[in-house]
C-alpha cells in the first residue's frame, strides 16, 4: 500500500495541502487552525524523486476543506480528532478512503515544511471492501484475495455482537512549503 500511496503523490493523484492559521509564535501556540484541502496537478519532484517545495497548486473545488482545531507545542503541531476523506488516484481510477477520528501531528520546518508527520485515525471495513470491489471492477481477480485478509483484521469500533467493524491506520509523513491559490469570481 506505501508504494501506492507513494505513486499517487508523485503523480499529483494525492495531493494533500495543511494551511496553518492563527499561528502566534513558532514554537508554542494553544490555539491554532490547521486547514485541510487537497490539490490539483502533478508536482514538480527533485533528483532525490521527492516533492519540490514552494510549488503552487490548485485546491480541487470538488473536495471540502477541512477546518480542524490544533495546538503548537515546543514546535510540534498537533490537531484535535477530525474526520475526512482522503481521496487517491491508483491508475487513473479515483477512491476516497474515510478516515474516522483521525489526528496528525508534525513538527513545523523554518521554512514552514513539516517533517517527522504522522496521521492515524480509523477506516470502516464497508469503506476498505468498497473500494476493493472498484478495485476488482477495474483491475478483476483481487476481490477475493482482499475479502481474505480483511476478515477478523479490524481492531476499532466494536458492534452491539463484539465484532470490529473498522481498522485503525497511520500514515507517516514529510511534507514541504509551498502555495494555493483559488479561483476569483468576478
Amino acid at each position: 500500500i506505501e508504494d501506492f500511496v507513494q505513486d499517487a503523490v508523485e503523480s499529483g493523484g494525492l495531493l494533500m495541502m495543511w494551511e496553518i492559521s492563527d499561528l502566534d509564535d513558532l514554537e508554542n501556540d494553544p490555539e491554532v487552525t490547521v486547514t485541510l484541502r487537497f490539490g490539483m496537478g502533478t508536482p514538480l519532484l527533485g533528483t532525490d524523486g521527492l516533492l519540490l517545495s514552494g510549488q503552487t497548486f490548485r485546491p480541487n473545488p470538488d473536495k471540502e476543506a477541512v477546518v480542524i482545531p490544533a495546538k503548537l507545542e515546543n514546535g510540534r503541531i498537533t490537531t484535535e480528532p477530525f474526520d475526512g476523506k482522503l481521496p487517491i488516484k491508483v491508475f487513473h481510477v479515483h477512491y476516497e478512503l474515510e478516515l474516522k477520528d483521525a489526528r496528525m501531528s508534525a513538527e513545523l520546518t523554518f521554512d514552514g515544511g513539516l517533517i517527522n508527520g504522522v496521521m492515524g485515525g480509523k477506516v470502516p471495513l464497508s469503506n476498505l471492501m468498497a473500494i476493493a470491489v472498484v478495485a476488482d471492477g477495474e483491475a478483476g481477480g483481487i476481490l477475493d484475495s482482499v475479502t481474505f485478509v480483511l476478515e477478523g483484521m479490524g481492531d476499532m469500533d466494536r458492534d452491539a455482537d463484539g465484532k470490529c467493524q473498522a481498522l485503525s491506520a497511520a500514515l507517516a509523513f514529510s511534507a514541504v512549503s509551498g502555495f494555493f491559490y483559488e479561483d476569483v469570481e468576478e
